[in-house]
């Protein structure tokens, strides 16, 4: 942080440049120039591929005997196991 605005407008221009030539811009990423977006999350890919989606009805099915579809996510902070089961059933 600079005590001058137009020191640090200079300095974030700069900043924005370097971004922009190593190829991160605000809608993520790049890859030669070429900005990767995320259309799908992962569980909808996942639910959408006939052998993915056994696999993840077999996890849901031994956790929901288990009891344990609250407290098993998919993923870090994906959706609970418990509203997957909503989903395939549903």
């Amino acid at each position: 942080m600079y005590k001058n605005t137009e020191k640090q407008r200079e300095a974030n221009r700069l900043a924005n440049k370097r971004y922009r030539a190593k190829g991160i811009t605000p809608e993520g990423i790049t890859e030669q120039g070429i900005t990767q977006k995320v259309r799908y999350p992962a569980l909808v890919l996942a639910l959408a591929d006939p052998v993915k989606r056994g696999k993840i009805q077999r996890i849901t099915d031994s956790l929901k005997r288990h009891n344990q579809l609250d407290n098993v996510r998919y993923g870090i902070f994906g959706p609970t196991f418990k509203s997957i089961d909503k989903l395939l059933s549903g």
